[in-house]
């Protein structure tokens, strides 16, 4: 699964959780054009089976992007506007809450935004749901032995 992200230069990464059917995406440092394609990718192989999937996406770490990336994104509104149910985001960066409200238009789906990942847990405890653990405890998950 992993196979292709490990191009990926900073320390994002995609995590399935297929008995919670959440999909996790993780985004350090800055996103280029070469890591939001992969990114994207990887999130519509996932959310083309077995949904409907909750999108959860810890954007607190990240340091910018490239807009002209979102543009991948198009590609995949298909497997992602059928089968995931749900989006929420962590993140301080009022221009990405901006852009990801924008891409929530295109999917139709709500995005549920918070300023930090421990909000996030708590507000989904508050909803019932149900998140893996490596998220509830906020652990720190592996990262690819060439992230910066």
């Amino acid at each position: 699964m992993y196979k292709d992200l490990e191009q990926i230069s900073s320390k994002s990464f995609v995590r399935s959780y297929k008995r919670n059917n959440i999909l996790y995406v993780k985004i350090s440092g800055k996103m280029d054009l070469v890591d939001n394609a992969q990114i994207a990718n990887e999130c519509a192989h996932i959310a083309k089976n077995d949904g409907p999937w909750i999108g959860i996406a810890d954007l607190c770490e990240m340091t910018g992007f490239n807009s002209k990336g979102t543009d991948v994104w198009r590609e995949v509104f298909g497997p992602i506007t059928k089968n995931i149910s749900s989006v929420y985001i962590a993140t301080t960066s009022v221009t990405t809450r901006m852009v990801t409200q924008a891409w929530g238009l295109f999917v139709k789906k709500k995005i549920n935004a918070f300023n930090t990942m421990p909000e996030l847990v708590a507000e989904a405890k508050t909803h019932n749901l149900y998140l893996p653990e490596d998220i509830i405890l906020l652990r720190t998950l592996p990262t690819r032995p060439n992230a910066r």
